[in-house]
């Protein structure tokens, strides 16, 4: 398992992160008290998840306009 915070966005939105996960299992680990938007990238599946107002992981649907 491996997680890492790769940018801060802090100069548009104080507290909204971008992360990559190993796995989708990791996503669990990652911490929720970061802003909503922050984001993570999932290597295992190349799938976006995105963190919404009420505090969850949610995934991104491929088309979107969110990119990571």
């Amino acid at each position: 398992m491996a997680i890492f915070m790769t940018k801060n966005e802090n100069y548009t939105q104080t507290g909204v992160y971008k992360f990559v996960a190993d796995s989708e299992a990791d996503i669990q680990d990652i911490p929720k008290d970061v802003a909503p938007g922050s984001r993570i990238f999932c290597i295992e599946n190349s799938k976006v998840f995105v963190l919404s107002t009420s505090f969850e992981w949610i995934e991104i649907k491929s088309g979107s306009e969110w990119h990571f």
